[in-house]
């Protein structure tokens, strides 16, 4: 199946020949969605920017809104999921939730203050987040910070040889798991959005 998001047009499935489209009046959180993620039984989880998160039930291709109101009633920015099958949510007022399938669970990145979360990335057993105020990571239940970078960052992506590419407003940094950073000086001073590895 093909999932098409879009910017106020909720969410098209082109399953066959013919597209479905789900909206707010066919059971979809909100109509501005900002990504997905799959559950380990094929469910989809779909995280939108004014509703919050909807599962997309595989089986009986039906659309529930989970809540996490307790929490905060504050929209979707992103989402993953890594490969113990725990959601994570970034929300637009900057919390990191934790969704095990049955309950929410916030997770602190800082103390001082809340980073808003650009996205999130499963590598190296470890979860990457990017944001506000750099780049945190999770590893072993333990928040971390990349020392020596408070820039905002926005993407991140993967590498052969246990680093990382990490992008900011300010350019763009090599970042090895031993703890070096490195600026890349060809995009010093470039706003980097986003990286794409072509296989």
């Amino acid at each position: 199946n093909m999932w098409m998001a879009t910017d106020g047009d909720g969410l098209f499935m082109l399953p066959g020949q013919m597209f479905s489209r789900y909206d707010k009046n066919t059971g979809l959180a909100g109509n501005v969605v900002m990504g997905f993620a799959k559950d380990n039984r094929n469910n989809l989880y779909i995280g939108t920017k004014e509703g919050g998160l909807t599962r997309f039930n595989n089986h009986d291709k039906k659309l529930s809104v989970i809540s996490y109101s307790h929490i905060t009633k504050a929209g979707i920015n992103c989402i993953e999921r890594n490969t113990k099958g725990n959601i994570y949510i970034g929300t637009l007022d900057n919390r990191l939730l934790k969704y095990d399938g049955r309950k929410f669970e916030e997770i602190m990145l800082d103390t001082k203050q809340k980073p808003f979360i650009n996205s999130i990335t499963e590598a190296y057993n470890s979860l990457w987040i990017t944001g506000s105020s750099g780049c945190h990571y999770i590893q072993n239940g333990t928040v971390k910070k990349i020392a020596g970078l408070s820039e905002v960052t926005v993407a991140l992506l993967p590498l052969a040889d246990s680093s990382l590419l990490i992008s900011g407003m300010k350019g763009a940094y090599q970042y090895h798991l031993n703890g070096k950073l490195i600026k890349i000086d060809l995009l010093q001073n470039t706003e980097v959005l986003c990286f794409y590895r072509l296989k």
